[in-house]
């Protein structure tokens, strides 16, 4: 696998999507909405897990990334929260799949709060697709089956 640094862009969007479907962030060692994260460090926790995977990924000390690594800190340290209203949910998708292979390069991944972050994103971004409210919770009658199968695609008989 490999790694990059995601653009300054990348990481507004995804603190728009966030706040914007309000998913649910772990700030340290407390949860909280969107709306009481600062977006600010919610931004900065979120790139500075991508540096923290680009470093796992990459932990050459040649002095050639020696000023890439410094320009990241600086990038990170001064990130500045950029709202963009009315994100996409299909595209946030996207973007936070890219994010997620791009950070997940170190051992403390899956604990950390960029992880729980883009997971509660990606809940809330499920409930909006196409379909999802009309569908049925679970199955209780034979009937509720053809409303989660194509019954052409699968062959699928009438009991």
């Amino acid at each position: 696998m490999s790694a990059f640094f995601v653009s300054k862009d990348d990481i507004d969007l995804l603190v728009s999507a966030i706040r914007q479907f309000q998913a649910p962030v772990r700030m340290g060692d407390r949860f909280v909405t969107p709306d009481a994260a600062d977006p600010r460090e919610l931004g900065q926790m979120l790139w500075s897990e991508n540096v923290k995977s680009l470093r796992a990924r990459y932990p050459d000390s040649n002095p050639e990334y020696e000023a890439e690594r410094r320009d990241q800190d600086r990038d990170v340290a001064a990130y500045k929260f950029q709202e963009y209203p009315g994100v996409k949910p299909a595209a946030i998708a996207a973007i936070a799949d890219c994010y997620e292979y791009q950070t997940c390069e170190h051992a403390g991944w899956a604990q950390s709060d960029a992880y729980i972050a883009i997971a509660s994103l990606r809940a809330r971004l499920v409930r909006l697709l196409p379909g999802y409210d009309d569908a049925p919770w679970r199955i209780t009658e034979p009937e509720d089956i053809a409303q989660v199968v194509d019954a052409a695609a699968s062959g699928l008989q009438r009991r």
